[in-house]
């Protein structure tokens, strides 16, 4: 019988182990979740330029600016909204292959071309992060 009750412990101890080891499982989901909020702006900022290229070649033709979308910077937190166009991403042709983004987004002209930035706040504390592009350079986080 002793062993009978010594099995029912052990039992209830794997139980409550394998409960922490799933706490921590989703702890861990999380914390990628993050990761790959993070890594949400640089591929936009990449993409939105590689439109702007291929827009420019095609029809050879300047470079088309765009205002902040889905949403301004100002609007940012942790939460992921739809995406909204505007005028100048429509002259563009992009529409992202996301439908739910957590940054903001614009196009600037600049007597060199254009500069796309990116603004995002990964975890909703209000510290953004800045992402740039140039026709000569790809996506690179830029320091605030």
């Amino acid at each position: 019988m002793e062993w009978i009750e010594k099995l029912g412990r052990t039992q209830i101890i794997i139980g409550v182990v394998a409960i922490v080891v799933a706490v921590g499982a989703a702890m861990v989901a999380l914390n990628v979740g993050s990761r790959s909020s993070e890594e949400e702006a640089p591929l936009m900022v990449n993409a939105i330029r590689a439109q702007l290229i291929q827009e420019a070649e095609y029809f050879q033709e300047g470079y088309a600016s765009a205002d902040w979308a889905p949403r301004q910077p100002s609007g940012l937190n942790a939460t992921a909204v739809p995406w909204k166009t505007n005028p100048g991403y429509t002259k563009l042709g992009f529409t992202p292959e996301l439908t739910e983004l957590r940054g903001a987004y614009r196009v600037i002209i600049t007597d060199s071309g254009f500069r796309v930035e990116g603004r995002i706040d990964v975890n909703g504390t209000g510290e953004q992060i800045v992402w740039e592009a140039t026709e000569e350079s790809p996506a690179t986080k830029r320091a605030e």
